[in-house]
């Protein structure tokens, strides 16, 4: 019907403020340890204020809207593929934008996995591994993005938040995709 959207009705705003609200306690979490560490250093002036207008601007409701429009235009599988360059483009944007290159502290990675045909065999006749036994597969190779946060608690001792997005976990198609966290903790003595 003429003026009428294609666009299927979603709550897009409430997405948005739950998106928001788990950000900004995320954030407040470990700004909290930076500034409890004496860590944190912000120079307030027309640089970064312009910066931090455009994060909630530009990324927080103009990206979120478009994502949205992408979303329903390719589809959720199209859509899911790109969600994983989310970490490279911010760490190029904040190499451009801000002048800070990626540290030692930040890690990106990304692993391709597959198993030989004679185990795929074994899979399929109702075979069991250490981590594998679904009875039948269908096999795909295991794709496995990961990146990291790792903060200086203080000398010697580092705090790390772990994200891994998984796709087709344990070789099969018919599983995941998989999102892990983890939290590690690093001493050096």
């Amino acid at each position: 019907r003429p003026g009428s959207s294609s666009e299927r009705e979603w709550p897009w705003a409430e997405f948005l403020m739950a998106q928001v609200t788990v950000g900004l306690l995320w954030t407040g979490f470990f700004d909290g340890f930076e500034i409890a560490a004496g860590h944190a250093f912000i120079d307030l002036n027309w640089w970064t204020s312009s910066l931090i207008l455009f994060v909630a601007i530009g990324p927080s409701l103009i990206a979120y809207r478009c994502w949205g429009l992408g979303v329903n235009g390719a589809g959720p599988t199209v859509a899911a593929f790109f969600a994983n360059f989310i970490p490279l483009f911010t760490a190029l944007l904040s190499a451009a934008m801000l002048g800070e290159p990626p540290q030692l502290f930040h890690g990106l990675a990304f692993a391709l996995n597959g198993i030989a045909s004679s185990q795929i065999n074994y899979l399929n006749q109702g075979g069991y591994t250490m981590f594998i036994g679904d009875g039948k597969i269908a096999y795909q190779g295991e794709r496995i993005l990961e990146t990291y946060y790792s903060f200086n608690l203080f000398k010697g001792a580092y705090l790390s938040a772990d994200y891994q997005y998984i796709q087709n976990p344990a070789y099969n198609s018919d599983r995941g995709p998989v999102s892990v966290f983890g939290l590690r903790a690093h001493f050096e003595l």
